[in-house]
C-alpha cells in the first residue's frame, strides 16, 4: 500500500496559500464509471492540475489536495483511475490496492483524457500540469506522451517508469519519443519501491530523446514520503515538492 489507512497530504507552506479557495466539485466521466473531483477558485489562472492518485484510488486524502490546490489558487482536479474497473462511488481511505491489477490500460487512457478535457472546461485554463503519485506517477508519464492530454508539464512523484506494472498499464520509458513538455521526476533515496536505476534509465532515455526532464532525489525520504505523517520527518522534501506542483501551475507557458 502506498499510504497508510487516514494518510493526508501534507499543508502547503502558508506563502503559497491565497485564497478560501473553491467548493469541491464531484462529477461522473463519460464513461458513467469514472469519478472526478474539481476545485475551481475565482479568476484567471494560466494552468490547471490534474491529481493522478496512487494505486487506491480518489481517496479523501486526494481530494484535500485539490482543495489545497485551489486554496493556492490553482484550478485542481482529481480522477479516479479506477474508475473503469470498480465504479464511481468513493473511495475509503484504508482500501487496499485491490482494483489494480484488473486496470486495462486503453480504457484508463480515455478516462485520463476525458478527465484531462473536463478539467480544461471546467477552469478555462490555457495550460495543463499532471500531478501523479505513485501508479498515478507511472500514468502521469504515460500522458506526457499523449496529445488528448496535450499535458505542457508533468510532476511524478515516486512513479515506476520501467518494467511491469500493475495490470497492463506499460512503461513509460516504452513512449519516450513521444513526450512533449517539462517532466520532473521528484524521488526519495530510499525509496523501497522504486530503485535509482530505473528513474536513471528513464531520465537517459528522455534525454536521449531531447526532452526537457529534471530528476530530484530527496536524501533519505521513502516511497510516499509526500504525507502529513511524515512531514515532521521529510520538512524540506514535503515543502519543496509543493513549492514545486505551484511554480509549474503559475508558469505561463
Amino acid at each position: 500500500m502506498c499510504l497508510a489507512p487516514g494518510a493526508a497530504v501534507p499543508l502547503p507552506p502558508a506563502g503559497l496559500l491565497v485564497g478560501d479557495g473553491a467548493p469541491l466539485v464531484a462529477e461522473v466521466l463519460d464513461d458513467r464509471a469514472t469519478r472526478m473531483v474539481c476545485a475551481v477558485p475565482a479568476g484567471d489562472a494560466p494552468s490547471a492540475v490534474l491529481v493522478l492518485p496512487d494505486g487506491r484510488g480518489l481517496t479523501r486524502s486526494y481530494e484535500t489536495l485539490v482543495e489545497l490546490l485551489a486554496r493556492c489558487g490553482i484550478p485542481a482536479g482529481a480522477v479516479d483511475l479506477h474508475g473503469p474497473v470498480a465504479g464511481p462511488d468513493p473511495r475509503p481511505d484504508d482500501l487496499v490496492q485491490q482494483f489494480s491489477r484488473q486496470v486495462q490500460w486503453p480504457v484508463l487512457r480515455r478516462a485520463v483524457a476525458d478527465a484531462a478535457r473536463t478539467l480544461r472546461v471546467r477552469s478555462g485554463a490555457r495550460r495543463l500540469v499532471v500531478l501523479g503519485f505513485c501508479l498515478g506517477g507511472r500514468v502521469a508519464l504515460l500522458a506526457a506522451a499523449d496529445p488528448q492530454v496535450g499535458a505542457a508539464e508533468i510532476l511524478a512523484l515516486y512513479p515506476d517508469p520501467v518494467g511491469q506494472a500493475r495490470g497492463d498499464v506499460p512503461a513509460p520509458i516504452e513512449h519516450v519519443a513521444a513526450v512533449h513538455g517539462r517532466v520532473q521526476l521528484l524521488v526519495g533515496t530510499a525509496d523501497e519501491h522504486v530503485s535509482v536505476a530505473s528513474v536513471d534509465s528513464y531520465a537517459g532515455a528522455l534525454r536521449a530523446a531531447r526532452a526537457s526532464v529534471e530528476v530530484v532525489r530527496y536524501v533519505g525520504a521513502p516511497h510516499s514520503f509526500f504525507d502529513r505523517g511524515l512531514a515532521a520527518a521529510y520538512p524540506e522534501a514535503c515543502a519543496d515538492v509543493w513549492r514545486r506542483i505551484v511554480a509549474a501551475a503559475r508558469r505561463a507557458e
